[in-house]
């Protein structure tokens, strides 16, 4: 839905970050990044061990799909990623939307 929505000028995309340590989750989402014609977005993930999350379904990408982003542990800091995105833009001018886990926002606003 939010590629759709950038596809049609709705919204930027700036980043992607993955907010479990999975070392196929980013993998996954550059590859689905990749499929909506953006291969370029940076995309990081939390490094903290308390917050691994093991999935049937992030490895399956990977393999039908191969790109060349290396595993989560290879991955930017999910918080160095936001870090340098938002201090990029005009202030009150980013909106954040996330699935999933908050783990990443919650190290941002600590």
């Amino acid at each position: 839905m939010l590629s759709a929505l950038a596809d049609s000028g709705e919204v930027d995309i700036l980043a992607t970050t993955v907010c479990s340590l999975n070392p196929w989750a980013v993998h996954t989402v550059v590859a689905v990044n990749t499929y909506f014609n953006r291969p370029d977005l940076p995309t990081a993930a939390v490094k903290n061990p308390r917050v691994y999350r093991n999935s049937k379904y992030a490895k399956i990408i990977p393999k039908e799909f191969p790109q060349d982003a290396g595993l989560g542990e290879e991955a930017e800091v999910a918080i160095n990623l936001y870090r340098r995105i938002l201090a990029e833009q005009p202030d009150n001018s980013v909106t954040i939307v996330t699935v999933g886990y908050l783990t990443d926002l919650s190290y941002l606003l600590q």
